[in-house]
């Protein structure tokens, strides 16, 4: 399985806990994420989802994920 395979199939299953309310999952697998791919994950989500995601997200990473994310998106 290759880098961008990988990506997919932890994007995949973090959509799935999301949409299951599944926050230990989903919280497990954003913190294993790249920031930028958590960036774009952010992006792509509609606002409700992207808040609950964020939240999930650990102190530490959240600087170097603000930084790759749109300016709309950061506000």
């Amino acid at each position: 399985m290759n880098d961008r395979d990988e990506l997919n199939r932890r994007l995949r299953e973090l959509r799935e806990a999301l949409d299951e309310g599944m926050l230990k999952s989903a919280r497990r697998v954003i913190n294993t994420l790249h920031p930028a791919d958590i960036a774009l994950l952010l992006e792509s989500l509609p606002l409700a989802q992207r808040r609950l995601l964020w939240d999930l997200v650990e102190p530490e990473t959240e600087g170097d994920i603000l930084v790759e994310l749109h300016e709309d998106v950061q506000q």
